[in-house]
């Protein structure tokens, strides 16, 4: 199975294959062998490279939180469909730190589904707009309150063109 990890407005892939209870993940370049046993729901032993620790991780949707060490890290792990989806949506940024919706290609705005003010919730759509002869739905990435909408119904834009801005909640 393919992974993809985003880095820098990037993405990072990866290769992971399970061979006899550990997985294989290969960058291209370089093989890593992974031993990880689940102890409980969010409780691991990963060992790597003969070097054993005690991790806990929460899956999400977008992400991996992990804490190794009393220290937190969010990894943006995606598969190959949610990566398509990343790209198309304007971002490979770590999505929970999404407050401003960009054009993901340039188009034509056929309909805005919310006004300011409005409350919203991650996965709602946003915006729907013409481009390449095809309607896209733009949905939130995140809760939160639509704080300001920059566009209009009609309106051409470019990739890019700042639509919304959403205030976390």
């Amino acid at each position: 199975m393919k992974i993809y990890i985003s880095q820098k407005n990037k993405f990072a892939e990866f290769e992971v294959i399970e061979k006899d209870g550990v997985l294989e993940i290969s960058d291209g370049k370089r093989t890593k062998i992974v031993d990880l046993k689940q102890l409980d729901n969010n409780h691991f032993s990963l060992i790597i490279d003969n070097q054993s620790s005690l991790i806990e991780a929460r899956r999400g949707d977008r992400e991996i939180r992990v804490v190794i060490n009393q220290n937190e890290y969010i990894v943006p792990v995606l598969s190959e469909r949610k990566k398509i989806e990343a790209e198309i949506l304007g971002g490979t940024e770590n999505v929970d730190t999404k407050r401003e919706i960009l054009a993901p290609m340039p188009g034509l705005i056929l309909k805005i589904e919310v006004e300011e003010g409005q409350a919203i919730q991650a996965g709602q759509p946003l915006v729907i707009m013409e481009a390449m002869k095809m309607e896209n739905e733009i949905r939130s990435q995140i809760e939160g309150k639509i704080q300001e909408v920059l566009i209009k119904e009609n309106q051409k834009v470019e990739k890019n063109d700042l639509l919304l801005k959403i205030q976390r909640s």
